[in-house]
């Protein structure tokens, strides 16, 4: 939570000063100061259509298991601070929000 902003001599309370302040700071700083275009023949590879299709699918749950399982229990809390040992202690009772049912 950010509660103030200081910077260029002024401190920001309001939480839409705040926000305008920071979404100004990253337009400005990932602003491109430079366009480069290709003037080359570059061929560049292409993916065929399966693995174009592989990208877009959905996770099957036994990948998603099986990522949640090698994560370590303390990684990763979120901002609610639930981390992955919540999410391993509780996937059996969670998992049915986040796949589809086949039946």
């Amino acid at each position: 939570m950010i509660i103030l902003l200081e910077g260029n001599g002024r401190t920001l309370y309001m939480v839409d000063e705040i926000k305008g302040a920071i979404v100004d700071h990253f337009q400005c700083h990932f602003a491109a100061k430079e366009v480069r275009t290709f003037s080359a023949n570059v061929n560049f590879k292409n993916l065929e259509d399966v693995q174009g299709d592989e990208l877009i699918r959905e996770f099957l749950e036994d990948e998603v298991c099986m990522v949640v399982w090698d994560c370590d229990k303390s990684k990763s809390p979120g901002p609610n601070r639930v981390n992955f040992g919540f999410v391993k202690e509780f996937l059996e009772d969670i998992k049915e929000y986040f796949f589809k049912s086949n039946g």
